[in-house]
């Protein structure tokens, strides 16, 4: 079965994604990353609209979190290693995107061929013309218990809120955002202590373990699907001056540096 895997490129999804990527590495026809910050934005517009929510320790955070990670991984001292190599041991495609939608992009998808779809920390709404093109469809995997906390960085949202429980929901993807059918949700359990980073990355080894289980359900052709229960849905967007309030409010840190270090 051809995969084409849609992500980003940082130290969470690669946490996610590793195992798959070795285990799988025949099947993969291509992995594509977005080429920008805030879709639709140039990089300069992109930090002036972040600098406008005004949540500035946790825009600074993910500066820092992504050079200790690359700096740690060039230098060979951590569990992870780049893309770019598996990328190379595996032979297959690295691709960068403007946008996810566009017909050079759309023309790219078809070239490609993939029997599914999958989408981890992918930042840009897709539409229902790549939609189509695989024909085991397009899954995501969301860092929240769907519908509670569709949108943006759920595991920011989550810490602030000050929840017992996160969770993961692996969900086909349709026009709306996170609104899909659900394929397997999973939960995980949150410490009073645990910071954003610690949530964060229980989320993504998590994802790392249903993303096996989804796979093999669709090769075999038992998945089984079912709609979500609106009742409890919620939606959040980049963290902003409010959710740095309830960080504070709540006593939650952003991060561990050991637990940072350790994680990658």
């Amino acid at each position: 079965m051809r995969i084409l895997i849609l992500s980003n490129d940082h130290m969470y999804s690669n946490i996610a994604l590793k195992d798959f990527l070795k285990e799988n590495h025949k099947d993969m026809v291509g992995i594509i990353f977005p080429d920008f910050v805030v879709s639709g934005k140039s990089f300069l517009q992109s930090v002036g609209f972040l600098l406008k929510k005004k949540c500035g320790m946790f825009y600074a955070y993910k500066w820092f979190e992504d050079n200790v990670y690359r700096i740690k991984t060039l230098l060979g001292l951590g569990k992870l290693n780049f893309y770019s190599h598996y990328s190379k041991k595996y032979d297959f495609p690295i691709f960068k995107t403007l946008n996810i939608n566009d017909e050079e992009t759309i023309k790219l998808i078809k070239k490609l061929k993939p029997d599914v779809i999958y989408s981890v920390s992918y930042p840009q709404k897709i539409k229902e013309e790549v939609l189509k093109i695989p024909k085991k469809g397009c899954i995501n995997f969301h860092d929240s218990l769907l519908p509670q906390y569709r949108g943006m960085c759920a595991y920011f949202w989550i810490t602030a809120n000050n929840e017992k429980k996160g969770g993961v929901t692996a969900h086909y993807i349709d026009k709306e955002l996170d609104t899909g059918e659900i394929v397997l949700q999973k939960e995980y359990n949150i410490a009073s202590n645990d910071s954003m980073q610690k949530t964060y990355y229980k989320s993504s080894k998590l994802i790392g373990k249903m993303i096996f289980e989804v796979h093999n359900k669709l090769k075999e052709d038992k998945i089984k699907s079912y709609h979500q229960k609106n009742y409890k849905e919620s939606y959040f967007s980049w963290p902003n001056d409010e959710g740095q309030k309830l960080f504070k409010k709540n006593k939650k840190k952003i991060f561990r540096f050991v637990e940072l270090w350790n994680s990658i």
